[in-house]
């Protein structure tokens, strides 16, 4: 995406919650989060088409949370883990615990 299409998409609506990966690090409006990065430092394995958010990577609990949203991501899972969602389609879910006892 070059900067006039940038441009165009933020004069025409609004994207929340949404990963646009360019080289475009500026901002019409400046309460929107910018992180700047490659797609392969955003998500789990870009290079194989897994765009679910990186473990410590800047997606996660970051989006904005707000009434109405979807209760699940893309894949079925529950949208919401933790205080906030994370930006993008999915939602990084933590492995939980597991302790067995013989």
């Amino acid at each position: 995406m070059n900067s006039r299409a940038y441009a165009l998409l933020v004069a025409k609506g609004t994207a929340v919650n949404c990963t646009v990966v360019s080289n475009v690090s500026t901002c019409a409006d400046s309460s929107t989060k910018i992180f700047v990065g490659t797609a392969s430092s955003f998500f789990k394995d870009y290079a194989n088409g897994d765009y679910t958010p990186k473990a410590g990577g800047p997606l996660v609990g970051n989006g904005a949370n707000y009434e109405g949203m979807a209760s699940v991501d893309l894949a079925g899972n529950p949208r919401k883990v933790g205080s906030k969602i994370d930006i993008g389609c999915y939602e990084l879910r933590s492995t939980p615990l597991v302790i067995i006892i013989r």
